[in-house]
């Protein structure tokens, strides 16, 4: 078939499909009316994946074939969601959402159009794609081997060399970091037996479908043809998030024969592949020819201003979004403080808006660039200096989204205040996809995404209302997780509405599932709150949770209100808010190479809230010409000390 044209007799059709959303900026126009390749460079709270969903929606409403599709890959299941929520509300949307056509993260299409069709036909199987799995069962093997362990013992990256071993190119080459030992010395060559021991196995990391990728397409060169064929239009988003060596095979997948078009904000370019991709000469993104999205919806003018003096490419942003609540905030600290900044960050958010508006305003956040880390600074280094329960030991690091009960253990205002339950209820879902995993259910054999078991339920007609009234119980208890009895209780529940799907499993084997082990705390204590991130604030009588996190588990969100943790950043020892507030201010400085990329993080992070921007920082990095720059400027300088009544400057 020939692809659909866009005119704009179809844009009318946007009032009815997406009500209250106003598509007749000059820029959106030209973005929905983009017909041919180009990439579309869009600020923070522009609108671009809602607009990217209304331009599929337009495509859908055109769409005849039955065999030949739109391919839509985000570099997170976020966004996917997203898009997959607006598409599902017409019913012309509604068909995007099933064959031909894809919605999904790249890891989500390189594994289902090329990487595991490939390693099945070369006779492999798929236990687990899952870093953490393979690291620890390959750290577990490496070191039981004496020359391994005397190899990484004496390097400084041993240990993180093992866990991060990966297949690479068609061949499959085993490689990981610099310092990797070679394949004709002793280490190298039982590092190498290893990873090819668990790729027999089916255990695999998710940077080795890549290279299954790769040789499938080496293996039948005709494959880009016929995906190019399949997927004629090809929709990717967060693109500056796509590594060089992730965008050079999408390109090589598709070849010249599919319509491409790529959405992102090279400012906010703070994911790279975890194995050192993150080749700045090496970013396509953007490419000519260009369509911008420049003004937020998001924020006013205030934080847009501030937002762009931080950002380094594209033109200053326009933000037209809603006034703020109270001037952009300065929060001084010191070492007797810092365990009180984000409390007093609370307060003030209580202090600028009324109880409805905090309950229905959306996310109140205190981020920060870095979790953890080990320099010798003064305290603000990192996430862990200003909320200790979230520091990560490097050497015993808490596991990731593994086990049921410190998935759970995040809501510590629950009761308190209104919490979001939406992330809540995406872990519940999670849980139930990871114990299905775990006891060998064959429908979820090769599910990797919650929302893809759910679908595969509904297509079976399988009775998903009791399973629904199971999850429900664990997302509203707060304490799911506090003892063995609540626990028990909970896996009990869940084991009568999956049952059917496990024939063979009995209720004492599906309670000993990795996934419900101890959290490792004994019979009755509470669970562990490595995890917890909700930080309850309460002042006469009226409560507001921040929630405190990371500025790459925020990236994509909307706040209310947001506070910018300062951080110290690796390899450039320069601390990141002390560094933007000299480039809000204009004070000259010179700044390393490395700085580029923490201040893409700041940008981020700043242009996260729409009505309340406060930033954190030492009093001791605090130069005085910044500070009297900032009191022209309006900001408000607050001294955080241990009274109920912070010190204004």
């Amino acid at each position: 078939m020939s692809v659909p044209i866009v005119t704009d007799d179809d844009l009318p059709a946007l009032a009815t499909a997406f009500p209250g959303l106003d598509f007749t900026d000059a820029e959106c126009r030209a973005v929905l009316l983009a017909n041919g390749k180009v990439d579309v460079q869009a600020a923070p709270g522009s609108g671009k994946t809602t607009l990217l969903a209304a331009k599929l929606y337009l495509l859908s409403r055109r769409w005849t074939s039955e065999r030949e599709g739109i391919c839509v890959i985000s570099h997170t299941n976020t966004a996917a969601n997203e898009i997959r929520h607006r598409l599902s509300a017409t019913p012309e949307g509604v068909r995007l959402l099933s064959h031909p056509h894809f919605i999904g993260t790249i890891h989500g299409f390189i594994n289902q159009f090329l990487a595991l069709p490939r390693l099945r036909s070369d006779g492999g199987t798929v236990d687990v794609i899952d870093d953490e799995v393979f690291a620890r069962k390959a750290r577990s093997r490496a070191r039981a081997n004496w020359t391994v362990k005397a190899w990484a013992d004496q390097k400084f990256n041993g240990n993180a060399l093992i866990e991060k071993m990966h297949f690479s190119g068609p061949k499959c080459e085993v490689v990981s970091g610099i310092g990797f030992p070679s394949m004709q010395s002793k280490s190298g060559k039982v590092l190498r037996h290893i990873k090819r021991a668990l790729a027999e196995e089916g255990v695999f990391r998710h940077m080795d479908m890549f290279a299954f990728a790769e040789r499938a397409m080496s293996v039948m060169p005709r494959l880009p043809r016929l995906l190019a064929r399949r997927f004629p239009v090809v929709m990717i988003d967060e693109m500056q998030d796509t590594s060089p060596s992730q965008t050079a095979l999408l390109s090589a997948a598709f070849g010249d024969g599919s319509i491409v078009q790529r959405f992102g904000d090279i400012n906010q370019r703070i994911f790279s592949d975890d194995d050192g991709d993150d080749d700045e000469a090496g970013a396509t993104f953007p490419e000519a020819p260009t369509l911008p999205m420049s003004t937020s919806r998001r924020f006013g003018s205030d934080i847009a201003d501030i937002v762009s003096k931080v950002q380094g490419t594209e033109s200053p942003l326009v933000g037209k979004g809603p006034a703020l609540a109270a001037p952009p905030t300065l929060l001084v600290y010191n070492g007797d403080t810092i365990g009180i900044v984000i409390e007093r960050f609370g307060a003030l958010v209580l202090d600028a808006f009324d109880d409805d508006t905090v309950a229905a305003g959306g996310h109140v956040r205190a981020i920060c660039a870095r979790r953890s880390g080990d320099s010798k600074e003064v305290p603000g280094r990192h996430v862990g200096d200003f909320c200790p329960p979230l520091v990560i030991d490097p050497t015993n690091p808490v596991p990731k989204a593994s086990n049921a009960w410190r998935l759970l253990a995040e809501d510590a205002g629950m009761g308190l205040a209104p919490v979001e339950l939406g992330s809540r209820v995406e872990r519940t879902r999670r849980i139930v996809l990871l114990a299905l995993r775990e006891a060998e259910a064959t429908i979820a054999r090769d599910l990797r995404e919650p929302w893809r078991l759910f679908r595969v339920l509904r297509d079976q007609e399988f009775d998903l209302r009791p399973l629904r009234r199971a999850m429900r119980d664990m997302v509203m208890d707060k304490n799911a997780g506090a003892s063995k009895a609540t626990r028990l209780g909970h896996v009990e529940r869940l084991y009568s509405t999956l049952s059917p799907l496990m024939p063979n499993v009995t209720v004492n084997a599906f309670a000993a599932l990795p996934v419900f082990a101890d959290p490792g705390g004994d019979d009755g204590q509470s669970a562990p709150k490595a995890l917890v991130r909700t930080c309850p604030v309460t002042v006469n009588d009226r409560t507001v949770n921040v929630t405190v996190d990371t500025v790459g588990m925020t990236k994509g969100e909307t706040h209310l209100a947001t506070l910018y943790l300062e951080s110290v950043g690796h390899p450039s020892g320069r601390f990141d808010v002390a560094e933007a507030l000299a480039k809000m201010t204009g004070r000259k400085t010179k700044p390393p190479k490395s700085l580029a990329a923490q201040m893409r993080y700041v940008y981020v992070g700043l242009s996260r809230p729409t009505r309340f921007l406060c930033l954190a920082i030492h009093g001791d990095r605090l130069n005085g010409d910044d500070l009297e720059a900032l009191v022209n400027a309006g900001w408000c300088i607050q001294t955080v000390i241990d009274s109920d009544a912070p010190r204004r400057f």
